[in-house]
């Protein structure tokens, strides 16, 4: 079976240059951080949260200080903030679940 470099995306323009995505860089940048989470560009989420400490009501992702201006996130900061998140098949159980709400609504479901 012969490679073909065209069913390869990191290789179709180039095929002897490999484009590293997001999820293959040990570090990132914040523009890249922010794509990784899934958070808009223009939004300033990152940036606030290096000074408050904060990202979606969590403890935000540790950073690196590389520079006087230059910051960076390392994958397995960002991929620690994320396994914080409980995960759910499906919005019945998102709902049904307690801890959910009283992380977005500051009080506790009591089972009537």
């Amino acid at each position: 079976m012969e490679h073909n470099p065209s069913t390869n995306p990191a290789r179709r323009h180039n095929p002897d240059k490999v484009v590293m995505t997001p999820t293959h860089l040990a570090m990132m940048t914040p523009a890249q951080a922010n794509a990784y989470l899934g958070i808009s560009s223009t939004d300033n989420a990152l940036k606030v949260s290096r000074s408050n400490g904060k990202l979606w009501g969590i403890a935000a992702p540790r950073f690196v200080k590389a520079g006087v201006r230059k910051v960076l996130y390392r994958t397995s900061d960002l991929d620690f903030f994320l396994q914080q998140f409980q995960t759910y098949g499906s919005n019945a159980e998102m709902y049904a679940d307690p801890a959910l709400h009283e992380r977005f609504h500051g009080q506790e479901v009591v089972e009537a």
